[in-house]
């Protein structure tokens, strides 16, 4: 029974979205910049009032995103003065204030820690509970607006990452197709520029015994295996673009196979035809690897 995979998009881990939304609370300014990595990392840059929801808005980001270096900032302007109110966390004052009395003692001197150290200190400014969860269901509604075009922005590089490299297997598909046709000719151009050598000397030489040397040359030289485990690599390669999904690791892991063979191919026939090509090969290579790195 055949089964019908699902065709999905490829996303490049490079993108950027900025997405400004207005309600009645106040105006949400969110940036994101994703680029490759190896892993998924996310930094943020919020207000404070903020960092109560910032567990949700990592959470959402990570259905959504599986891999990349992902930069959030988001930037609140109020419509209302009732959206700024705090209140100064007493406690963690006088726990601070006894903290400086006793490095005091045991320093023998003063020591004043400057206000703005103070205010800075997390938890010190405590912003209005009830004004700070009407805001999160606002902030986490236009999150969801600015990754629908940061997905979008991904989705384009994505397409373009996924041509360039369905033409470049194209190309490689027909390199490996002009070593196929050299290996073809090689043994004919070899054994007569062999006897014309021979001929060149002077010498009679056992024509059998000739022909077993170029027997042996011939197995030893043989790419045959290699040829077809590399057309098996790019043609998985050429699938696994055209399927889609998070396939960044996948490709590269091919492509690893591919210089492999490819490397085999060129230890094998260290002739300068051949050599030509494969490094013709070995350069295309590169340019994939360089790109497909960027594949989420």
């Amino acid at each position: 029974m055949q089964v019908n995979k699902k065709i999905l998009s490829i996303n490049s881990m490079t993108g950027f979205a900025r997405y400004q939304h207005e309600d009645e609370h106040g105006v949400y300014i969110w940036e994101i910049r994703t680029l490759n990595h190896r892993f998924r990392d996310i930094c943020f840059v919020l207000p404070a009032f903020v960092k109560q929801a910032e567990i949700s808005i990592r959470n959402k980001i990570s259905n959504i995103l599986s891999r990349g270096k992902i930069d959030v900032q988001l930037t609140f302007i109020p419509n209302s003065q009732q959206f700024c109110s705090i209140s100064i966390n007493e406690k963690m004052l006088d726990s601070m204030k006894d903290v400086v009395n006793v490095m005091s003692n045991k320093f023998g001197e003063t020591v004043l820690p400057s206000f703005d150290s103070i205010l800075n200190y997390p938890g010190v400014i405590v912003p209005d509970e009830k004004h700070t969860e009407i805001l999160h269901s606002s902030i986490i509604k236009s999150l969801s607006l600015v990754l629908d075009e940061l997905i979008q922005s991904r989705s384009n590089e994505g397409d373009r990452l996924k041509e360039f490299l369905q033409f470049r297997v194209t190309s490689l598909l027909s390199l490996v197709d002009d070593l196929v046709n050299y290996e073809q000719q090689w043994l004919g151009i070899y054994r007569n520029n062999l006897h014309k050598k021979v001929a060149s000397f002077g010498i009679d030489i056992d024509e059998n015994r000739l022909e077993q040397e170029i027997v042996l040359l011939a197995d030893k030289m043989d790419i045959a295996e290699e040829i077809c485990r590399l057309k098996q690599h790019l043609l998985e390669f050429r699938n696994v673009l055209i399927l889609g999904g998070v396939v960044g690791r996948k490709l590269d892991f091919i492509l690893q196979e591919v210089f492999r063979e490819v490397n085999t191919i060129g230890s094998k026939m260290s002739i300068l035809p051949v050599t030509k090509i494969i490094v013709d090969i070995k350069v295309i290579i590169e340019q994939m690897r360089e790109q497909a790195q960027n594949i989420e």
